[in-house]
């Protein structure tokens, strides 16, 4: 992945191995980002920042991103930031990102209307969304949008790196269950991965994400996730649990 990991241990069970150019070309579309705020900015790390090998802004990916918007305009791309930086130094960040405000989807009447089609923000050129987790401070005016109020996630580990998981489906913020109570239907981001990313494990855990979706997540949620979040996503082709969860229309 592009940023860094706080050595030594942390580097023996990464999250991604392969950087956001890469991902964007093999097909991956949501990216999960930490963002921890140094005398630089807002750089990308797991965990902490110490002592990080290769430091990568936030601002130098978001505009991997747009780039690669500007030349697939077909396409649409989440980032979801686990954010430990101030507003001042988030907004500066973004201001950085050459072309973002021409992409950038603000969520403009989505609780009145609904959330819009593929097409609809295919034709409004507004085909990147950013979620953050941070609490509401005002940095929600640089278009970035606080998680909660739109999407529902359920809790993000199956279990330790090795051994039996949990499949089940529950929230991972309490407060909020992943089934919708009103009107207003929130996004599904779906954790499908543990607290450590091995590699045989990551492999076998990805190729059993359909059917966990399908038989946990799903009935949980009472619809389809509309993300998948998973470790080392090149093993176990987790691109086909994407293609078949598209495949069909889920109701409970």
């Amino acid at each position: 992945m592009d940023g860094g990991f706080a050595p030594p241990f942390v580097n023996l069970a990464k999250n991604q191995t392969r950087g956001i150019v890469q991902q964007l070309n093999d097909g991956v579309r949501g990216f999960m980002l930490d963002i921890h705020q140094t005398p630089d900015g807002a750089i990308l790390c797991h965990n902490s920042c110490t002592l990080v090998s290769k430091p990568v802004a936030l601002n130098v990916d978001v505009q991997r991103i747009v780039d690669f918007l500007r030349a697939n305009r077909s396409e649409i791309i989440t980032v979801f930031l686990e954010d430990y930086v101030s507003a001042d130094v988030l907004r500066a960040e973004l201001r950085k990102v050459q072309g973002l405000a021409d992409v950038l989807y603000r969520a403009e009447g989505v609780r009145q209307n609904g959330w819009p089609t593929r097409s609809q923000l295919q034709n409004a050129n507004k085909r990147l969304i950013i979620f953050t987790d941070h609490g509401k401070d005002g940095r929600e005016d640089s278009g970035v949008l606080y998680q909660k109020d739109w999407t529902v996630e359920n809790h993000w580990s199956m279990g330790s790196g090795l051994g039996s998981s949990d499949w089940s489906c529950f929230s991972r913020w309490d407060e909020k269950p992943l089934t919708a109570t009103g009107n207003f239907q929130p996004l599904f981001v779906m954790n499908h991965f543990r607290d450590v990313p091995f590699t045989g494990t990551a492999t076998t855990d990805n190729g059993k994400l359909a059917n966990r979706a399908q038989q946990f997540c799903q009935p949980a949620a009472r619809k389809k996730p509309n993300y998948l979040s998973v470790d080392l996503y090149h093993l176990g082709n987790a691109a086909q649990a994407v293609g078949l969860l598209n495949s069909y229309v889920y109701g409970p």
